[in-house]
């Protein structure tokens, strides 16, 4: 357990909650966590992509589902920037004259999208909790489990 001499701030866990909701595995690298937030950042990225594969873009925004999106929102710059572009892409077709609710928004593939962007954005939200947690606990890194003695010795 760490003394109270060497507890982060908490203004540093609330930045470092800001950063991780932005980028996702931000926070913990920011608080000296590297490895951790790579994974969390791979993580949330790759499961977020994976369900546009699935889905295609047609699965960010709050057309198709309004708890779907906020889901997706809490994923971050990666949720934002994905919703931003899905927009501009109607945009272009509107002004090309093409209805943009004529496409067919459904079948399984949107339907395993929207739960692969929703989960990507929960995600997110364990890893703002985890840092959190950190900073209950007044804790800034793992501590390293105990090596097992050999085996026949």
């Amino acid at each position: 357990m760490a003394s109270k001499s060497d507890a982060v701030p908490v203004s540093r866990y609330i930045s470092a909650c800001v950063v991780g909701w932005l980028i996702p595995g931000g926070g913990h690298w920011l608080l000296g966590m590297p490895r951790r937030g790579l994974f969390i950042f791979f993580g949330v990225t790759a499961t977020l992509v994976l369900g546009v594969c699935l889905g295609g873009s047609w699965v960010l925004g709050w057309h198709v589902s309004k708890f779907a999106w906020v889901c997706q929102l809490c994923s971050g710059l990666p949720g934002l920037i994905g919703t931003l572009v899905h927009y501009i892409d109607i945009g272009r077709l509107t002004t090309t004259g093409i209805n943009p609710s004529t496409f067919a928004v459904y079948g399984r593939g949107v339907d395993f999208g929207l739960v692969y962007t929703g989960i990507a954005g929960g995600l997110n939200v364990l890893a703002l909790l985890d840092i959190i947690g950190r900073a209950e606990k007044g804790t800034q890194s793992v501590t390293p489990l105990p090596a097992s003695p050999a085996e026949g010795q």
